[in-house]
Parts: C-alpha cells; structure tokens; sequence
C-alpha cells in the first residue's frame, strides 16, 4: 500500500533538485527515501534521489518550470 503525505508546503526552483519545504518532516513523518516518488500534481512524479533534513531533499531530475513554484 502506497501512503500519501501532505504535511507543509514545498519550494522548488526552476532547473534545481532541491525540494525545500516548510512545515515538513521529510524524514521522521513521511519517511521519505531514495526512490520514493513525490509530485505536485498527481500527474507529473519525481523520483526522490536523497533525502537531507525533515526539510529538504532531493529529486532524480531538474525541476523545470517557466518560473518558480510554490505548493
């Protein structure tokens, strides 16, 4: 079984891996780790590469977006 987690908000710049997130606790709550997949917006997945605080990781791929984004 597949868990969601929704807790904080995220930052991701644009061409950046960095996920930073406020409110979140990437590693004692959600358990994230290498491999998991995380997304915006149930459509477009991106695997986790590293996990380095409860507010911050890292993602497989560069984000790329037309400008920075918010969630």
């Amino acid at each position: 079984m597949t868990s969601i987690y929704k807790s904080g908000t995220i930052t991701l710049d644009n061409n950046s891996n960095i996920v930073t997130g406020t409110g979140t606790l990437f590693q004692s709550v959600a358990n994230a780790l290498p491999g998991d997949l995380f997304t915006l917006d149930g459509s477009t997945f991106y695997e986790v590469y590293q996990v380095d605080t409860e507010t911050q990781l890292r993602i497989c791929l560069l984000y790329t977006s037309p400008s920075p984004r918010d969630s």
